[in-house]
């Protein structure tokens, strides 16, 4: 069984380690188990291997409550204070021996990038009659240039006029591919396209058979993600082998998965 002592140390040493290679503000909370000499207050040691790493444990109140008992065991311990507030302690209707503790964690988000595809034309929209039409009303008809250069300029400027009026430019934007993508497999990855494909041709028809094989579709993908997420992780424990801190880093992110560019809230 670890001592309040052990458990201290090694929860510091992580922090420590996570602190040593970014520059996020930390939160720590959960159940600690390591009661203080009063209700107010966790263990010593604790306090001290918090206080150690720059973290303050917000919570001041006993979070578990039996007959005759009240101990301060779950903490909320930030390094940032100014990011968590209205941390409050809640009875939560008594459904549990511990009680609720709820917090507002302000989270600064990155805005997402947008990269632009190459500039295009709907070309099969265009009226083909009216764009012959007004072809034939242009100055390539009844003005023509007479030397080759020159109604070659005028070839391109009349053509690109009538396109920008018949088919403007286009640009896409598109945003970059979630972190889920790195780790599919090609199963998984034809599985997505396949249900995105059957997903608008169903949008479109509005069949019931159309409907019913987009949904197995679903089903098949969310089936073959859940495989590469499962076989993507178990390769990454077991590729740590006896380092208990990358092993800890690979289950961190597997249990709490966020955008590294992300507030480590």
């Amino acid at each position: 069984m670890s001592t309040p002592s052990t458990f201290s140390d090694e929860l510091t040493d992580i922090i420590a380690s996570l602190t040593a290679e970014c520059t996020d503000d930390i939160l720590v909370c959960g159940d600690a188990n390591c009661p203080g000499r009063d209700d107010s207050s966790v263990d010593t040691e604790l306090s001290d291997g918090l206080d150690s790493v720059g973290l303050t444990q917000l919570v001041t109140q006993p979070t578990r409550r039996l007959p005759g008992v009240a101990n301060l065991l779950d903490i909320v311990a930030v390094s940032n204070v100014s990011r968590v507030t209205n941390v409050s302690v809640s009875e939560a209707d008594y459904i549990s021996d511990h009680c609720l503790l709820s917090a507002a964690v302000a989270v600064c988000l990155p805005k997402p990038v947008v990269n632009y595809r190459p500039t295009w034309r709907n070309i099969r929209n265009i009226d083909t009659a009216l764009f012959e039409d007004n072809l034939r009303k242009s100055v390539i008809f009844s003005e023509p240039a007479t030397d080759v250069d020159a109604y070659v300029d005028q070839l391109d400027s009349v053509l690109t006029a009538l396109l920008d009026k018949h088919a403007p430019v286009r640009t896409t934007r598109r945003r970059p591919p979630k972190k889920i993508s790195r780790w599919l497999s090609d199963d998984a990855i034809g599985a997505k396209r396949l249900r995105r494909r059957l997903e608008r041709r169903w949008r479109f028809t509005g069949s019931e058979a159309d409907r019913i094989n987009y949904r197995r579709a679903c089903r098949d993908a969310n089936r073959l993600i859940n495989v590469s997420r499962k076989d993507h992780f178990r390769s990454r424990i077991e590729a740590t082998g006896g380092d208990w801190k990358q092993r800890w880093r690979v289950v961190d992110e597997l249990l709490h998965s966020r955008d590294t560019d992300k507030s480590r809230y």
